[in-house]
């Protein structure tokens, strides 16, 4: 857990030390169960899941999520799950679960007058679209609330789809305001949203990991001046 995920809404020492302890557990489990050993992907970063801990999951589970964006392969391990009480549920107990990484590459050959941008002002969400709506699939984290749409058939990437636009991105890069001029002002369909469930605006600004981060930003505004050069 090296590259822990600092969650803001809890001191970074006791996050630490919080998956120190849930390490510590984990071996024990694979002390009395050397098994779970195979389930381990050879290259994969291990990434632990407390029962009682949320605030402690949900930071690895961002953690997991933007290891995969980077294309990292990703073991996810729930630890201190009671065992089943019947032998018959063992084999159906899934306590390890392997995410795949995601190596992005662009869809080819977008055209400027295909550039579709759609703000959501209700709850605060960017869509760009490069291909005027040709193509539809789901929404890849690319950090805490910056997603990918990906073509689930080809794993090509073909928009972005941008949480707290204003609320934070445009208060920490003001000159990202600059693309609401050529936004279209509507609600976002379902389809368009790609299976996100979206916070609404209360829930968004009391949740710290939908805050946007410096390297998101930059990441968004050079893949947008390449895409419409």
């Amino acid at each position: 857990m090296s590259d822990e995920v600092h969650n803001p809404a809890r001191p970074a020492a006791t996050q630490t030390t919080a998956n120190i302890r849930l390490a510590g557990q984990f071996l024990h489990e694979l002390i009395d169960s050397p098994s779970r050993l195979d389930e381990i992907s050879d290259g994969a970063t291990l990434v632990l899941l407390p029962p009682d801990d949320p605030e402690l999951a949900a930071a690895n589970l961002d953690l997991a999520a933007r290891l995969t964006g980077v294309g990292q392969g990703v073991t996810l391990a729930r630890v201190g799950i009671p065992v089943p009480d019947h032998p018959n549920w063992a084999p159906h107990d899934l306590r390890t679960l392997r995410m795949r990484g995601i190596n992005v590459r662009w869809v080819a050959d977008a055209n400027p007058r295909d550039l579709n941008i759609v703000y959501d002002h209700q709850r605060d969400l960017l869509l760009i679209d490069f291909f005027a709506g040709r193509y539809h699939g789901n929404v890849v984290p690319r950090g805490p609330s910056l997603y990918l749409l990906i073509d689930p058939g080809t794993g090509e990437a073909f928009g972005y789809l941008m949480r707290s636009f204003l609320a934070h991105a445009v208060r920490r890069t003001p000159r990202l305001a600059v693309v609401l001029a050529a936004a279209e002002l509507r609600p976002l369909t379902a389809e368009e949203l790609g299976g996100l469930d979206v916070l609404n605006d209360e829930d968004v600004e009391e949740d710290p990991v939908a805050r946007v981060r410096p390297e998101d930003v930059a990441s968004f505004l050079s893949e947008f001046a390449n895409r419409i050069a």
